[in-house]
């Protein structure tokens, strides 16, 4: 899928301005500590390298509803790394992510992109992976984008928000676009609607005290 195709694509409405603030709270809810609510649809990586395929699993697990474990895609995307002469040793490269997706039948491709042409993606309402090299190498799901922050699935922490110049501070531009089938598509939007939505009624919370 081109990426012009992808900036014209559907629209979400959700009012992210105001929910992104809930991701940034300490907040919690009902018996459940608030690491719990962070990891809710966030595969947490195991080790300082695997933040790529955790990122990939929660993907294809929460969003696209086709479970995939961290270890799977770790495993597919060192075999990739080392048939191709590469040493694990700064982390798994964009290329291997890609084609340890592939694996699962997701074609994907990846952008140099600047912040505008990232907000224009994310009209559509589908996550992208992002890689981050500041304070080091990393990936993470991009979920939303609004004028102040960035709504993120971390491997590393959850899900959570960064504002807009702590995240250009960190991210080199690049990010893993895939091409979900139509029907993963309709579900990833659903489900990131659902973490909105599941936002929001926290910052409600948060303003009555309840």
């Amino acid at each position: 899928m081109r990426l012009d195709h992808r900036l014209r694509s559907l629209r979400i409405a959700t009012g992210v301005s105001v929910l992104l603030l809930a991701f940034g709270t300490s907040a919690t809810a009902q018996g459940q500590d608030y690491r719990t609510l962070r990891y809710q649809s966030v595969i947490g990586q195991t080790s300082d390298f695997t933040c790529g395929p955790a990122a990939l699993a929660t993907l294809l697990t929460h969003y696209y509803g086709r479970p995939v474990s961290e270890k799977t895609l770790t495993e597919r995307s060192v075999a990739d790394m080392q048939a191709r002469g590469k040493e694990v040793v700064e982390g798994i490269t964009l290329l291997s992510l890609r084609n340890a997706l592939t694996t699962e039948n997701v074609p994907s491709a990846g952008y140099k992109l600047t912040l505008e042409q990232l907000r224009g993606v994310m009209e559509a309402g589908l996550p992208v992976v992002a890689n981050v090299v500041y304070p080091k190498g990393h990936y993470y799901l991009v979920l939303a984008v609004d004028d102040q922050n960035v709504l993120l699935a971390d491997p590393s922490w959850g899900v959570r928000s960064q504002p807009i110049a702590n995240f250009l501070n960190a991210w080199n531009g690049v990010v893993l676009m895939p091409q979900p089938s139509e029907a993963e598509a309709a579900q990833a939007r659903a489900q990131v609607r659902q973490q909105l939505s599941k936002y929001r009624e926290r910052i409600e919370r948060l303003k009555t005290g309840a």
